[in-house]
């Protein structure tokens, strides 16, 4: 079973968490063909400005504004024998999804 972290910044309702922490299991199903109900996730909300992203040189400008919720870390934990099926483009996608 994988362990998923979720860490989010604070201010989101039970049902927007709910929906991030259902979209992130949907792309692990997809991506490591787990069973369904295969599901453990830790959410922990974080106060303004404690979660910093800087640019990585990933080819991409991170948009820093005030109240910005869409950081998103997300640590996936797998035990000995689990192994990612899908490929970058898969990843991308719901990626994009999240959003």
């Amino acid at each position: 079973m994988p362990l998923v972290r979720i860490d989010v910044t604070a201010g989101r309702s039970p049902k927007e968490l709910q929906a991030i922490s259902q979209a992130v299991h949907e792309a692990i199903v997809d991506e490591y063909r787990i069973p369904e109900r295969d599901y453990f996730h830790i959410l922990t909300e974080h106060p303004a400005g404690q979660l910093v992203a800087q640019d990585a040189g990933l080819g991409f400008e991170r948009q820093h504004v005030a109240g910005d919720r869409s950081h998103l870390p997300v640590d996936v934990a797998c035990g000995r024998g689990q192994r990612r099926v899908g490929n970058r483009r898969n990843r991308q996608s719901e990626s994009l999804r999240l959003r």
